[in-house]
């Protein structure tokens, strides 16, 4: 009894602790180690870009053993380091010249990368008076009587608050918490609530505390709900297949990617689908070398995806009639790189979908105002990444300068059109900016 008893205790001891411990030798010549920190705001949820940010290599019980060293955080709120093992303090401000923010972090070849979340070491608790103020950009004046809807931001997570209505002077006085806020507004409330245009402000202590948002005019929008089920041609178990949505459901995982669920875009036989599909006015490049015919466009309920396993696609938005020379738009649209399920659980085949997209013009216009740009890559960045859930799609836009009657806007990808290049596209809507 007493040995087995020791063998079991010998056991757990051995089994408390797998995790190798860091290393705080001082090697003449250390093994360095790429060490990636991300910096986001707290409150936002958003990185923080070109942030100062000191590192300190400490002892296990906090003590400074090294020198400071500054670094800048990227445009995606990250600093890359090559650093030797050890105990590690990162310290920022959470506003600029005001209190300083600690991080403590390790680093090993098992401890690659972290966060960094900046927090308010001085949270503002109370109320303050604010006054939001709705314009219309088509005549410049303020909007009497508009209806618009409030959110809160924290952490990148999006609350709606309420419905308000502006006075007859085309402004809303109330009392806010200290936080991120946006506002969102209809120019045409007989549209679906994705044509709104949308502006963020901040509520803090001790500053004016106001929000202005001017509400675009929506030149063209398309939910793609004329997309049906009874849109499929092909054949499953003798009959002809619905169309489904890429999702069947998230959780449990299940994606309805079978390829007789969907239907290509210039495969259609059905001649009052083909009137429908015509009668919006896309742009449909050819994207296979050199036959320059295949579209590799496909229909799913309620939405469009792009490319297969073996082909990429191209799909550019219709013209907008009556629209004068040089004008400005704006274009967002919903993107998603299209998750699947392996072995019970959502994946995303990066050599298959597309995390960037290539935007592109036919027609006038630039993508940068005063100069010549005529492509601009976005990211399309994958719900796995960060915890999202896979069914959130990435609100994506561009902005057009100089753009007429003619200019057409190309959503595609970055791979070569004869690569795979898959992903999923909704809820188009392009504004005029005045």
């Amino acid at each position: 009894m007493t040995a087995l008893f020791l063998l079991g205790m010998a056991l757990f001891v051995g089994c408390e602790d797998s995790t190798p411990p860091i290393d705080e030798s001082e090697p003449e010549f250390p093994t360095l180690f790429e060490y990636v920190l991300t910096v986001v705001d707290d409150t936002t949820g958003q990185p923080r870009t070109e942030e100062t940010v000191t590192i300190k290599r400490t002892n296990k019980a906090g003590d400074i053993v090294h020198s400071t060293t500054e670094y800048v955080t990227d445009t995606n709120g990250v600093i890359t380091m090559n650093v030797r093992s050890g105990y590690y303090v990162a310290e920022a401000p959470f506003e600029r010249g005001g209190e300083t923010v600690s991080y403590k972090f390790e680093i090993a070849n098992h401890l690659l990368k972290s966060t960094m979340h900046l927090y308010d070491p001085n949270p503002d608790i109370y109320p303050h008076p604010s006054v939001i103020t709705v314009k219309n950009a088509k005549t410049g004046d303020v909007w009497a009587d508009k209806a618009f809807k409030l959110y809160s931001v924290a952490a990148g997570v999006t609350t709606e608050i309420g419905n308000y209505t502006t006075d007859a002077n085309g402004t809303w006085t109330g009392e806010l918490l200290s936080g991120l806020y946006r506002i969102s507004c209809q120019f045409d409330d007989a549209l679906p609530e994705m044509t709104a245009t949308t502006a963020d402000f901040s509520i803090k202590r001790d500053m004016p505390n106001t929000g202005v948002i001017n509400v675009l005019p929506v030149l063209f929008w398309d939910d793609f709900s004329w997309v049906e089920a009874s849109w499929g041609e092909q054949q499953l178990n003798g009959e002809l297949a619905e169309i489904m949505p890429w999702y069947a459901t998230v959780d449990p995982p299940t994606a309805n990617s079978a390829a007789q669920r969907e239907q290509q875009w210039t495969s259609l036989k059905n001649t009052d689908h083909i009137a429908i599909r015509d009668s919006k006015g896309y742009l449909t490049p050819g994207t296979f070398e050199p036959e320059k015919a295949a579209r590799f466009i496909f229909f799913r309920t309620g939405i469009i995806k792009f490319g297969t396993t073996k082909r990429s696609g191209a799909l550019g938005t219709p013209k907008i009639a009556g629209l004068a020379a040089n004008s400005t738009i704006l274009f967002t649209f919903d993107a998603n790189p299209l998750h699947t399920v392996s072995g019970g659980a959502w994946t995303i085949p990066d050599s298959k979908n597309a995390l960037r997209l290539k935007i592109t013009l036919s027609g006038a216009g630039s993508f940068q105002e005063g100069e010549e740009l005529t492509e601009v890559i976005l990211d399309n960045p994958s719900g796995l990444d960060g915890g999202w859930p896979v069914d959130r799609w990435n609100r994506l836009s561009v902005t057009v300068y100089g753009a007429d009657s003619d200019t057409q806007i190309i959503i595609g990808t970055v791979n070569t059109p004869d690569q795979p290049a898959r992903f999923l596209v909704d809820n188009f809507v392009i504004k005029e900016v005045l």
